[in-house]
């Protein structure tokens, strides 16, 4: 079954090539909803397809930041940090990216990745981050 998903999606993708392919509408909110919904995998494929299909989309950084939270829920820490640091600096979603980007560092105790991210953000972001970790650094102690 996966194998014939596969060949369907490849046989799309090279019609999709011939033409500006763009996401369809509301591509971005049914993520955010099985996200929403606590369903991470069909969040995460939903949001790798359409990556492959629609890349020039306007949608295509707020479709990755999507698929970060997803791969978070997944324990895919690697893979959603790649997500992240894909999204151009240009982009609306970019200053959620560096949070997350440095979110993620927090969450797995990396405190040098965690220091080099958060150095970058702007201090409101960074005092909330800071916060949050000593928050978290006190539950952790009781």
């Amino acid at each position: 079954m996966r194998a014939l998903i596969v060949v369907a999606l490849a046989a799309w993708g090279s019609v999709a090539h011939a033409q500006e392919a763009t996401c369809p509408p509301g591509a971005a909110e049914r993520v955010a909803s099985l996200l929403s919904a606590d369903q991470p995998v069909d969040a995460h494929f939903l949001a790798e397809t359409l990556a492959l299909f629609c890349p020039a989309d306007p949608a295509a950084p707020r479709l990755q930041v999507l698929d970060a939270l997803a791969l978070v829920s997944l324990d895919e820490d690697d893979r959603a940090r790649e997500r992240l640091e894909a999204i151009p600096d240009g982009s609306g979603e970019a200053p959620r990216a560096h949070v997350l980007l440095a979110w993620s560092y927090s969450r797995s105790n990396d405190r040098d990745a965690y220091a080099r991210a958060s150095a970058a953000l702007p201090d409101p972001a960074r005092a909330r981050l800071g916060a949050f970790r000593a928050f978290r650094d006190e539950e952790a102690v009781a």
